[in-house]
């Protein structure tokens, strides 16, 4: 089997870079006559498809020719873990269609759309794990560096821009450690890191300015901002038309 290395331009593979692999010829590298026809199959197979890096793609040659084959790639144990915790969840727009009683009685709730989006995670829900501080995060570091088995960490600031709640190693942080998301009453900073990482995160804004470290704050408290109440123990729903908290799991 000859394995075929290729370069990504938006989503698209555009070319085949090299051919490596085992011929009967010669060990280490592919005949001319599979070099050319892996060309030929490139062109009329995947040039109309779009791949993303999860792909492989695999040359299988056989005495008359070469074939390409694409096969998705396996998950990491780390993300295997991950995503028994985070299951398709629905649209916030049909959630609250589908339970406009619950909006009506106050059961299910939406914040007001002050918040900004970071983090690869566009859609992201879980159980909440609420944190009350203000222009400290030491208390953020120390969840995030918990197992998160999926939940959202909600953390109330206060709403100060003056500093930054998050950054790029506390996101990394609860990406490794199976955060669902995390949402800031508060700025983050490092923003491109942020994005980097299999994360969902909503913040006020961002700001370059790190907070103070005096282990201020508490966990498990009932929170209120961005016009609702938010209770530990409930259920989070985002996407990018909004965040929804619910009194319980609307799977």
């Amino acid at each position: 089997m000859l394995a075929v290395s290729a370069r990504f331009h938006g989503g698209r593979m555009s070319n085949v870079s090299r051919v490596v692999g085992t011929s009967p010829r010669k060990r280490g590298s592919a005949t001319p006559r599979a070099r050319a026809q892996t060309s030929v199959d490139y062109k009329t197979i995947f040039s109309p498809q779009i791949y993303t890096d999860e792909h492989r793609f695999v040359v299988k040659r056989t005495k008359k020719s070469a074939l390409i084959c694409v096969e998705k790639a396996r998950s990491s144990p780390r993300r295997q873990k991950f995503s028994k915790y985070n299951e398709a969840m629905k649209p916030t727009t049909d959630l609250c269609d589908a339970f406009e009683p619950k909006l009506a009685n106050g059961s299910l709730r939406v914040l007001a759309p002050i918040f900004l989006p970071f983090g690869k995670r566009v859609m992201f829900s879980g159980r909440v794990k609420t944190l009350k501080t203000f222009e400290d995060n030491s208390l953020v570091k120390q969840a995030v560096e918990s197992a998160g088995e999926g939940r959202v960490l909600v953390v109330d600031g206060g709403a100060s821009l003056r500093c930054a709640l998050l950054g790029g190693n506390l996101a990394k942080a609860a990406a490794q450690n199976g955060w669902s998301g995390v949402i800031l009453n508060a700025p983050v900073r490092d923003a491109d890191e942020i994005d980097s990482f299999e994360l969902g995160v909503r913040a006020l804004a961002t700001v370059p300015v790190r907070s103070q470290k005096r282990g201020l704050g508490e966990y498990g408290v009932v929170l209120n901002f961005a016009g609702a109440t938010i209770k530990p123990g409930e259920w989070c729903y985002v996407d990018r038309d909004g965040i929804l908290i619910s009194d319980e799991s609307l799977a």
